[in-house]
């Protein structure tokens, strides 16, 4: 993926760039999501580590702090999964971040000719679930007790054909 065409084609606010993930971008970062919430640092920076070995993964960055950061694991074959996760700060460029999240998953499909990209929503999360209808995603089903918490999250998908 070409980082550069990210920062060209969603036009972002000034100070703000998207650049290859590198783990130090996760020094400092934080976010409120309920998937997040509960994980010591050391854990955030362990799992998105291993996603990040995967498939693509980018971050987002304002004025030298990490405010998103977006990836891809593959799965197999024709199958990725996203992720996002997402600081406060970005509230502030929400049509932004939703033309970034919207490229991104344009360019997964182009790239490396995907049948389905799916994610994973915790079913409380109205934001989330709201954010990812925007970009597309559609609900396949509800996977109860799937969290570490045992909360339920809705399996949610983005099919070639979509």
């Amino acid at each position: 993926m070409k980082v550069l065409d990210l920062n060209l084609v969603c036009k972002l606010p000034p100070g703000v760039v998207i650049v290859p993930f590198m783990v130090e971008h996760l020094n400092g970062f934080s976010s409120t999501q309920p998937d997040v919430a509960g994980h010591s640092q050391q854990e955030l920076i362990d799992h998105v580590k291993g996603q990040a070995k995967l498939g693509t993964t980018i971050s987002v960055i304002e004025k030298g702090k990490t405010i998103g950061i977006f990836g891809a694991a593959n799965i197999w074959k024709g199958l990725d999964e996203a992720w996002f996760l997402l600081d406060e700060a970005t509230r502030r460029y929400g049509i932004s971040m939703t033309k970034v999240a919207k490229k991104f998953i344009q360019l997964k499909f182009q790239e490396d000719s995907l049948n389905r990209l799916q994610i994973t929503v915790r079913c409380s999360d109205v934001r989330a679930k709201k954010w990812a209808m925007c970009l597309g995603f559609q609900i396949d089903g509800v996977m109860r007790q799937f969290g570490p918490d045992a909360s339920d999250y809705f399996m949610m998908s983005i099919v070639r054909e979509d």
